[in-house]
Order: structure tokens, then sequence, then C-alpha cells
């Protein structure tokens, strides 16, 4: 289990508008959202379940990581560019 230690800062009225914590305590948090997104995505892909994103937003994704696709023996490329 964490121990975090923060520090609430308060407006004038006394509400709570902002939470302070230490930068080894919010690096450790930002590691372990990275572990549990990880996690669920290794899930999600073992059980089918695959979260859905637009298919403009999937398309950029592919491209920005695809290799060109090198033409086949009669010149027409070989597969799908987005796969």
């Amino acid at each position: 289990m964490n121990t975090f230690h923060p520090q609430y800062l308060n407006d004038s009225q006394g509400n709570t508008i902002s939470v302070v914590i230490p930068l080894a305590e919010y690096e450790q948090i930002v590691k372990q959202l990275d572990e549990l997104e990880g996690i669920r995505l290794h899930v999600n892909t073992h059980t089918g379940k695959r979260p859905s994103i637009p298919l403009d937003e999937f398309v950029r994704q592919r491209m920005a990581f695809s290799k060109p696709i090198p033409p086949a023996h009669n010149g027409e490329p070989i597969g799908s560019p987005l796969l």
C-alpha cells in the first residue's frame, strides 16, 4: 500500500481547490497508472475486448508507425497500408 502526503490548498472561503504532493509520490502514481494501462490492454487483448477509437484516429496512429509497403513483382502493393 502506498503512503501519500498530500497538502490541500484552500481558497479564501475555505474551499479546497488544489492538492500538492511531493514529486517522488507523483512520479510513483504516474508509473503505477502506466502499469495499470498496460495490464488493461493485455487483458482486453486476451479477452477479445479492445477499446474502440474513431476510424480517423486509428488511421493516424497506423500511418505514424507504418513502414512503406514494397511493391509486388507486378508493381501492385502487397497488403494494406493500414495493417
